[in-house]
């Protein structure tokens, strides 16, 4: 069962986990999904989750609201990135599903000079970071059976078409995508990430796992190979600067990868990545 089935990651994990599996997807309003449900309605999703009888959850499920935002709707923030992650594991206590989380590498204090791995200490820098490590520190507490999965930078198609890819695709010169110049991160395909995500799954891995891709890249240089690759024009994106924005991020996530490569093989470099998103439009 998937929780959050309309967005970048749900859509392709239900695209991927249908590859020998019965899925069922969870979403507000999608008219695509299996069921209609507010997760954030607890009853109403624990009565699913007894009457499904899933033998895994996945919750690929975001707040509405970009990162920035967060910092000022925080009630909201909370509700959904913390505190529904914490009702889930205490649903699994009762009813023996394993549980995945989408979580974030944005858990890392991303300085430059430093690789993450999952035994890294974390040192949060906005309240969407604490959100997230606070949901990782609940799950770890309550389960048994888990992947916790810090992932960043996922790209793709979804119904939203909110995401980063299509928000390039669709831009234009005289309205432009910004990307930061100095802000470096290892981004990867949703359908790369639902992979590895199946493949965690059906090998009963259990624990955290760095989920990102291999290629260490600005936001704006991912951006410029996107659109060499797909042939967008490059008038359509646009440097700036991370500081010029308000939000404290980590700006340089070099994460090590290792320990999920070695349960899931070799994740796709980002050239790969583009032609697998090529073949998945076509």
């Amino acid at each position: 069962m998937i929780l959050g089935g309309s967005g970048v990651v749900g859509h392709h994990l239900d695209l991927e986990l249908k590859k020998g599996h019965n899925v069922k997807t969870v979403s507000k309003t999608s008219k695509s999904s299996s069921y209609n449900i507010d997760a954030l309605d607890f009853q109403s999703l624990e009565n699913l989750i007894s009457d499904e009888k899933p033998d895994v959850v996945i919750n690929a499920i975001k707040p509405p609201l970009s990162t920035d935002r967060m910092e000022e709707e925080k009630q909201l923030s909370y509700k959904v990135n913390t505190l529904l992650p914490e009702r889930i594991a205490q649903m699994q206590e009762r009813h023996m599903f394993k549980y995945v989380h989408m979580s974030t590498v944005w858990v890392y204090e991303g300085k430059k000079g430093e690789t993450y791995s999952e035994e890294s200490l974390t040192y949060v820098k906005n309240y969407y970071s604490l959100t997230k490590l606070l949901a990782e520190e609940r799950i770890r507490l309550i389960s048994k059976d888990y992947i916790i999965a810090r992932t960043e930078g996922v790209y793709g198609i979804d119904e939203k078409g909110t995401n980063l890819f299509l928000r390039i695709r669709n831009a234009t010169a005289s309205n432009p995508v910004q990307l930061t110049d100095d802000q470096f991160s290892q981004p990867i395909y949703s359908g790369e990430l639902a992979r590895i995500i199946r493949t965690l799954i059906e090998k009963g891995a259990n624990g955290i796992f760095n989920t990102v891709g291999p290629d260490l890249v600005s936001r704006y240089e991912f951006g410029l190979r996107m659109v060499k690759s797909f042939n967008f024009g490059k008038e359509t994106i646009k440097p700036f600067s991370v500081k010029d924005r308000k939000l404290a991020i980590p700006e340089f996530l070099k994460v090590d990868i290792s320990k999920v490569e070695r349960v899931t093989g070799k994740t796709a470099s980002l050239e790969q990545q583009f032609e697998m998103l090529k073949k998945a439009i076509a």
